[in-house]
């Protein structure tokens, strides 16, 4: 029998969505898994929804919390020796926990393994490989990384030299290293393709319950420091774009923020780390600090945009704009408004 896995679906007020996620965790476990949803204190009728689906769900209700406790509960419930998680709005692939069933059984050091996903848009188009558009994501990447985490990570091996390919499944490679380094720059890992070694994780498996923005991503990138890590060179899960409320629909000041936050609460405080990468940790942290202080100018946070341009060495022409009177901070981003205007319509002319 293939080693057990439970799967944690977290969900709060998601009872059109909450029943989608989990018939799709249904087609992929296996028998022996387990399946739990850890509802963060639904008003709606998200309880109705999965008692629905009968006793193969197992159906938890916390007081809300947040993503990070809901998951946390869910991790102190499981009882199998792999776990994995799927957000209640998103889905994951059939052959999703077959695939990393047999990377984690191979490779028995690995902490952790991940995958790839594609968004489905509300107009029914796919995106796929996301991680490429994580990457180029400024909330969420760096404009310094442009080669695809494969290369970076160095030479796979097929999945198809380890273990037979599912039916449709097109061959891939498996890609073993230290994802700790690599995860300052891209949100790669997503809580919705990872796949955990309990045993190995330990008690200090948890995510943070104090933020609830990229709480996945601190949780992995201090998970990554405890041993290598897994990537399938593939997508394992669809992000699914509902035009519901995501967590991640924030204003740019508060991805800012918490970008900086978890720059500073993971790699920042690691003494050992800096002593090899605090030069690439200073120029996230600094790229961080200048797109938070622009978004502070247009809000007419002028003083708190000061302090980020002083923490940052940030340009002597934003340090000027920050400077000036509320008012003339209006008219002048007014005015350059208006110029951009106006040089878009001369292009259209002259083409």
């Amino acid at each position: 029998m293939p080693t057990r896995v439970s799967v944690i679906i977290p969900t709060y007020n998601r009872s059109a969505l909450v029943v989608r996620a989990i018939n799709s965790a249904l087609a992929s476990t296996s028998p022996g898994d387990e399946v739990l949803v850890i509802d963060d204190g639904s008003t709606d009728d998200t309880e109705a929804a999965v008692r629905s689906l009968g006793d193969a769900i197992r159906y938890v209700r916390i007081k809300n919390a947040g993503p990070g406790a809901a998951r946390n509960r869910g991790i102190e419930l499981a009882e199998c020796p792999f776990l994995t998680f799927l957000d209640s709005d998103d889905e994951w692939l059939p052959d999703k926990l077959q695939l990393q069933r047999k990377v984690m059984e191979k490779y028995s050091d690995v902490v952790f393994c991940f995958g790839n996903l594609s968004i489905k848009r509300r107009s029914g188009e796919t995106l796929h490989d996301a991680l490429s558009y994580f990457r180029a994501d400024l909330n969420v990447g760096s404009a310094d990384i442009n080669t695809p985490l494969a290369e970076i990570l160095g030479p796979g091996v097929p999945f198809s030299s380890i273990a037979a390919l599912p039916t449709g499944r097109s061959d891939f490679n498996i890609h073993v290293g230290d994802m700790y380094p690599v995860q300052m720059d891209v949100h790669y890992v997503t809580s919705d393709t990872v796949m955990v070694r309990k045993e190995l994780a330990g008690a200090r498996f948890r995510y943070p319950e104090d933020v609830r923005l990229m709480e996945d991503w601190e949780c992995f990138a201090r998970l990554s420091k405890m041993g290598p890590v897994a990537y399938l060179d593939c997508e394992l899960a669809v992000w699914v774009n509902h035009g519901g409320f995501r967590l991640t629909d924030v204003d740019g000041i508060s991805q800012a923020t918490r970008r900086i936050s978890l720059l500073q609460r993971v790699w920042g405080a690691d003494e050992q780390f800096l002593g090899a990468h605090a030069a690439r940790y200073q120029s996230l942290l600094n790229s961080q600090y200048l797109k938070r202080s622009k978004f502070m100018i247009k809000a007419g946070q002028l003083t708190e945009a000061k302090a980020d341009l002083r923490a940052c060495g940030g340009p002597l022409s934003y340090r000027i704009v920050a400077s000036l009177p509320p008012f003339l901070v209006k008219i002048t981003l007014w005015a350059r408004r208006k110029v951009r205007g106006l040089g878009t319509r001369v292009r259209r002319l002259l083409k």
